[in-house]
């Protein structure tokens, strides 16, 4: 059956409504392309069957059918994982503010989980990575692509010291409508979700959005740019406020 579903996974380039179509109708299986899509397969993968699959993925609405993976994928079960996100258009603040708080979740060996965008994205992982922590980032696209292509060196340094996971074959380029889907599972596999600086109208947004539907702990960087500010308009709604790391690292401690 798994084999079933990786080959519905790249026939139907990752889309989930048409991949769950497919099983639902018992469509028919081409086993020859089925056996070419696995020699040719340049990465490694879980499906929804495996004992490998995290349990907390299960629990989102439309879980990935297959994660495929390049790197170390004992850090998906690693004891602390915070997701760090936020604007792609940061200021100087929101990049010394990301790098600070990084700095020390990585201190107190958390992993820090986010999508590999430019910006706030692109800093938690460079940053967790010149402090020889652990991070994970969950693509929008498959392995093939380099997206944005700016990080293209980020991501290869990911495969060789954290994790790199996504929902969509490695041939599948990037496409709008692939972010709001790979949010949910950062979101997912993330204890606590830090916002560092985002605009009120972001995918930073979605990904709080799936946390809070999980009851994941949201906290967010108080920012000067009034009116404008999402992490601002999270705090009046309820989000912790984000001083220093230690406080979600303190919440985090009690939780494990």
């Amino acid at each position: 059956m798994e084999d079933i579903i990786l080959y519905f996974s790249f026939y139907h380039k990752g889309n989930w409504d048409k991949i769950y179509k497919s099983l639902l109708d018992k469509e028919k299986v081409d086993y020859l392309k089925l056996k070419e899509i696995k020699q040719k397969l340049n990465c490694n993968y879980v499906t929804i069957l495996s004992k490998a699959y995290p349990l907390i993925l299960k629990e989102v609405n439309k879980p990935p059918f297959v994660l495929y993976y390049l790197g170390d994928y004992s850090l998906i079960k690693f004891k602390r994982i915070i997701g760090v996100i936020g604007t792609r258009n940061p200021s100087h603040f929101g990049l010394d503010v990301t790098n600070k708080i990084v700095k020390d979740l990585v201190k107190e060996e958390v992993c820090i989980i986010s999508g590999l965008a430019k910006g706030i994205d692109a800093r938690a992982h460079l940053t967790t990575l010149n402090e020889n922590g652990k991070t994970i980032a969950v693509l929008g696209n498959g392995f093939n692509h380099f997206y944005p292509f700016m990080n293209k060196n980020l991501q290869e340094r990911i495969i060789k010291k954290g994790l790199l996971i996504s929902e969509y074959p490695p041939f599948v380029a990037p496409k709008k409508e692939h972010f709001p889907q790979r949010n949910r599972i950062i979101a997912a596999l993330s204890d606590a979700i830090i916002v560092t600086e985002a605009k009120l109208r972001s995918g930073t947004l979605i990904t709080v959005s799936f946390g809070l539907e999980m009851g994941k702990d949201i906290w967010c960087v108080p920012s000067t740019n009034l009116g404008r500010s999402a992490c601002n308009y999270l705090i009046k709604q309820g989000a912790n406020l984000l001083e220093n790391a230690n406080e979600v690292i303190d919440e985090i401690f009690k939780l494990k």
